[in-house]
């Protein structure tokens, strides 16, 4: 943790099983050689958009429309990734998947 926290990541996230480094993407590659150079090897690593503030969404019928509105973006052809800060409660979810 203290060779990530030193290289200028944000956050360190456990898990039990893995650790999850947090950087801002201007430090990722300083973060990740600085890993490397003390023999921790990663799964996973990639820049991704992670959201600040997330919107709780409780509502089916607001739901679908987010849902059919995403799967729209993503059958855009210039569209490369989707990104969204929605979280849907457990009972939108279960509505959903009935």
């Amino acid at each position: 943790m203290l060779v990530a926290l030193d290289a200028g990541a944000v956050d360190i996230e456990n898990d039990g099983e893995s650790l999850l480094v947090i950087t801002e993407w201007e430090s990722f590659g300083q973060v990740q050689d600085a890993l490397n150079a003390a023999g921790l090897v990663s799964d996973n690593a990639e820049v991704t958009m992670s959201p600040s503030t997330t919107a709780e969404i409780d509502n089916v019928d607001d739901a679908e429309k987010i849902i059919k509105m995403i799967d729209m973006l993503e059958d855009a052809d210039d569209v490369q990734e989707v990104y969204t800060n929605v979280n849907f409660s457990a009972d939108v979810m279960a509505q959903l998947e009935a």
